[in-house]
Parts: C-alpha cells; structure tokens; sequence
C-alpha cells in the first residue's frame, strides 16, 4: 500500500469503528421521544420510565425499510413482540422486496 494511502485507510477504519455508537444514541434518541410522546398503556407514565410487559416496536420493520424513527414505532405487548419479530425475521426477505408492507404491531 503506497504510503500515502495508509493516512486514509486508518481514517477509515476509525470511522468505521466509531459508527455503531453514532448508531445506538441516535436510536436511543428517537426511542426517547417516542416515549416522551406516546404514554406507557399500563403505567399511563411517559418518558425514561418502564413499561412492564410492554416493549417498543415498529409499524414497518427495519428489515422492510422502515424508518428508525418515532413515526414508524408503537407500543406492543412484550409477549406479541416475540412472536412478531419471530415471523418478521423469517420473511424479511419477502418484506423488503414489497416494502411497502406494514406489520401490524397490535
């Protein structure tokens, strides 16, 4: 590798290595205002606090081209989301090619 293409390269590789944490604050953001937004269905409570037995989840998957963002996510029940995250993992392929598809979250 010519040297001065080694300058770039590591400037890569630091980017690279700094984007999944980029990744996790900017959904930790969008999830914080979803549920600034959007009151817990058992505790009534909005904001950082639990929800128990319920979860975050998406209208449209991510692995359809849903957005990660508070528009496309809705409270579900924990118990619903498994079984929905289960399905949508076996048909994410089939999901992304009609991504126009919602899975409802309910």
């Amino acid at each position: 590798m010519p040297l001065k293409k080694i300058p770039l390269f590591c400037l890569s590789l630091l980017l690279l290595s700094l984007a999944p944490a980029v990744e996790a604050k900017r959904m930790s953001d969008e999830m914080r205002a979803f549920r600034d937004q959007n009151r817990c269905p058992i505790t009534g409570e909005t904001g950082e606090g639990g929800c128990p037995g319920w979860t975050i989840g998406y209208f449209t998957p991510l692995c359809a081209g849903g957005l990660d963002k508070k528009e496309n996510m809705v409270w579900m029940k924990a118990e619903d989301a498994k079984v929905i995250r289960s399905s949508v993992g076996k048909n994410c392929k089939n999901l992304k090619r009609n991504s126009t598809t919602t899975v409802p979250m309910f």
